[in-house]
């Protein structure tokens, strides 16, 4: 009888060790396995054609300026309005076809831009985080309850966007965005208050 129950209470001990080994190595924290092919196929994909509202910090060297804005983002098209700051609500930021529209609805006045590709190509949409991870390929890691996709721009034709970091929840769903310069600087801060897939 005595040797059933030590048997017993080994085998108990054992299974609470790897029950504490699984779950701090393999399904907690950094070391748990992100399969990126699932980010690229299924995740990605979904920024082709979304609504979102966000909250945009632009950090400079010597100030910040926050402003809110409302994004509808197409396979074809992207548009921005901006919300706030009060001074800048109605202007409207217009991608269509390569041809670049920037009106202010308040003045009534638009300037168009063809074929300028470095303000077409948009660091703001995440559509444009979707190339980067393709042309570039990423990395992922795993937080305590997010996922975070990290890109570097090879040939971002900016110093002030170099590096890309997409914050996701455990859906997969974006929080926010960090954008870095090529010292590693955050320069935008992108914070997804509501989002809505098409």
């Amino acid at each position: 009888m005595p040797m059933k129950k030590i048997l017993f209470i080994f085998v108990l001990i054992c299974l609470v060790i790897f029950g504490i080994s699984y779950y701090i190595f393999w399904d907690n924290g950094n070391n748990k396995t992100i399969n990126q092919d699932k980010i690229a196929d299924k995740v990605l994909k979904r920024f082709k054609n979304y609504e979102a509202k966000i909250s945009v910090c632009v950090i400079s060297n010597k100030n910040e300026n926050y402003y809110e804005m409302n994004q509808f983002v197409t396979e074809d098209s992207m548009k921005m309005i901006i919300n706030l700051p009060d001074n800048l609500r109605g202007i409207i930021i217009e991608n269509d076809s390569n041809v670049l529209k920037i009106l202010n609805t308040t003045l009534n006045m638009e300037k168009v831009y063809e074929n300028y590709g470095l303000l077409v190509n948009n660091a703001l949409f995440l559509n444009t985080i979707e190339k980067d991870a393709k042309l570039n390929g990423f990395s992922l890691d795993k937080e305590e309850r997010e996922v975070i996709l990290k890109v570097k721009l090879q040939d971002s034709g900016s110093t002030y966007v170099k590096y890309k970091e997409l914050y996701f929840d455990e859906n997969y769903n974006p929080k926010k965005m960090i954008i870095k310069d090529d010292t590693q600087n955050v320069r935008i801060r992108i914070i997804y208050t509501d989002i809505k897939f098409k």
